[in-house]
């Protein structure tokens, strides 16, 4: 096994932290509303768009309905939203429904020395997501991603420029489906190569299997099975332009730990890529991939008044994802973590 390497891990987003509470059961109480505007402001409550909270003496509070209140009690204000919401993560794709806890990471950024001599790797995307197209729940956004590999053994550096579409389809209190097209324009700088991706990442989810957050006084799991395909044109450093299908499927289990403390957490990954097609003499990419994590926040995570939430973690990763341009990996790494909100 490889040394460890200490991986400095940072996020920045606008989004509060009602994103980590359940988010699934949210979305099935905005199907109940019955006035299309209210319904509207309970997608965008959802999605992280537009609803502030702000402290009121009113005593009780009224009741909570789909994530939002009613206006004339005074507990909540519908605020204008944002053209654009930003976002740096470790990955250029989107899901507008899952919070930051489901298959998006914080962006990397590493420093080794190695034999007297410095390497810097780093894993960051930033993401420009837009307004939600009327009341279709349809988000569109934009990312750009590098993603660089500078060790004594191996250099790489991949940037990807994408846009994409967030399409939640069906009904999640049964089965839904939140489909990701999503175009990607790829160059590899030590490879010489540039890219041409079209993909399609679906996760397929229900409101029984997503039960981050809620009482903090029991463990809570998620389980997002998902499955993608994917068309790249690829032109070599000759100048030739090749052709690989492929498709992937797979899951991410996760898990709050509250009754050992409500800032532990763990996630498990695992994914099979396969080739359908593919230019001749081009290797077959038959492969697995898994990640193991499991991290500590410092900070309350229910208290959304705190801007720098430190954390430390540790992660162990192992196979080959093709669909983030990574090369195969086998390392375990500890890191420390700042989220700035």
């Amino acid at each position: 096994m490889k040394a460890l390497p200490i991986l400095l891990v940072f996020g920045l987003t606008s989004v509060h932290a009602a994103e980590k509470s359940s988010i699934l059961p949210e979305l099935s109480s905005c199907h109940k509303l019955s006035d299309q505007e209210l319904r509207r402001q309970c997608y965008d409550k959802v999605s992280g768009y537009g609803v502030q909270s702000k402290p009121t003496t009113a005593s009780p509070q009224p009741a909570n309905v789909g994530g939002l209140v009613d206006e004339d009690a005074g507990a909540q204000e519908i605020q204008p939203r944002p053209t654009i919401l930003w976002k740096v993560r470790n990955d250029g794709r989107y899901d507008g429904y899952f919070g930051e806890g489901l298959g998006s990471k914080n962006a990397e950024l590493a420093f080794q020395r190695s034999d007297g001599k410095d390497y810097v790797l780093a894993n960051i995307a930033v993401q420009a997501i837009f307004r939600a197209i009327n009341d279709s729940g349809f988000q569109p956004f934009a990312s750009a991603r590098w993603k660089r590999i500078d060790t004594k053994d191996k250099q790489s550096d991949i940037r990807d420029l994408s846009l994409g579409m967030d399409m939640p389809l069906g009904d999640p209190r049964k089965l839904g489906l939140y489909l990701t097209p999503l175009y990607i324009h790829r160059t590899d700088i030590y490879g010489d190569t540039d890219s041409r991706l079209f993909t399609a990442h679906g996760n397929i989810v229900k409101a029984s299997w997503v039960k981050l957050g809620g009482d903090a006084t029991r463990n809570n799991f998620s389980f997002i099975p998902y499955f993608g395909l994917i068309h790249e044109r690829r032109k070599s450093e000759e100048g030739k332009w090749g052709e690989w299908n492929s498709g992937y499927i797979g899951f991410e289990w996760s898990a709050q730990w509250n009754r050992v403390t409500p800032r532990l957490q763990s996630t498990v990954k695992y994914q099979y890529f396969t080739d359908f097609s593919k230019p001749g003499g081009a290797h077959d990419r038959d492969s697995d991939y898994g990640v193991a994590s499991i991290s500590y926040e410092f900070t309350d995570p229910e208290d959304e008044t705190i801007t720098v939430r430190p954390s430390i973690f540790l992660t162990r990763e192992v196979g080959l994802n093709p669909v983030l341009g990574a090369d195969r990996i086998n390392e375990t790494t500890f890191g420390f973590g700042l989220k700035v909100n």
